[in-house]
């Protein structure tokens, strides 16, 4: 089964694997892996998130076959589905593009890293599902309101009660704690940041 989802990448110190989803069949999502060429400059997202427990792991369907995946970023998929600016997209996700079984491939992976996240189209940010009060941090965010760099650092930014926990509830997700954010970011050459419905 494995060689069927993950047959050898050809150029292993160029090539990467990117997701597309195929369809969803109830709450089964399907998707097929694409090998492509960092030096052909392929159109995709590559996606910086918290791989989450292994205790809520579901699955979907990977060329043909039952993939089992994390909770955190099959809300990702999920989430990817309902938005038909993203359903034609290609994605490339660790967790499933690169064999994680494959100790020569994840550690060339691991090298390239940077490539991948720089010559991506865009870097999406997944914070996550909805939580409690997500939706009115993320509103606040995309506010835009630039910090009054003049006047005290109280007066820099604005938010009420509710917009300083819901802040402070969206910023102690577990996606703030990994180090790999460091290189992912700041390779990225356009960032989109997503929560639950809101982006």
């Amino acid at each position: 089964m494995i060689s069927a989802i993950y047959p050898p990448l050809r150029d292993p110190y160029n090539s990467i694997r990117l997701l597309s989803i195929d369809r969803v069949g109830g709450s089964t999502i399907y998707c097929t892996l694409h090998e492509r060429s960092l030096k052909d400059h392929p159109k995709y997202a590559a996606i910086s998130y918290a791989w989450g427990s292994a205790v809520d792991a579901t699955r979907i369907v990977v060329n043909g076959h039952s993939f089992p995946l994390r909770y955190n970023i099959w809300t990702f998929l999920e989430r990817v589905c309902h938005d038909k600016s993203l359903q034609s997209a290609l994605f490339w996700i660790d967790a499933v593009c690169v064999n994680q079984r494959d100790f020569n491939e994840r550690s060339i992976q691991v090298r390239i890293m940077g490539q991948i996240y720089h010559t991506a189209t865009e870097v999406i940010v997944w914070l996550g599902r909805r939580i409690l009060d997500s939706d009115l941090a993320m509103r606040w965010l995309c506010r835009g309101k630039a910090p009054d760099l003049g006047g005290p650092l109280g007066n820099s930014y604005s938010w009420t009660r509710e917009e300083g926990i819901a802040l402070l509830g969206l910023f102690q997700r577990d996606y703030w704690t990994r180090v790999w954010i460091v290189q992912e970011i700041t390779n990225a050459r356009q960032i989109t940041v997503m929560c639950g419905a809101q982006k």
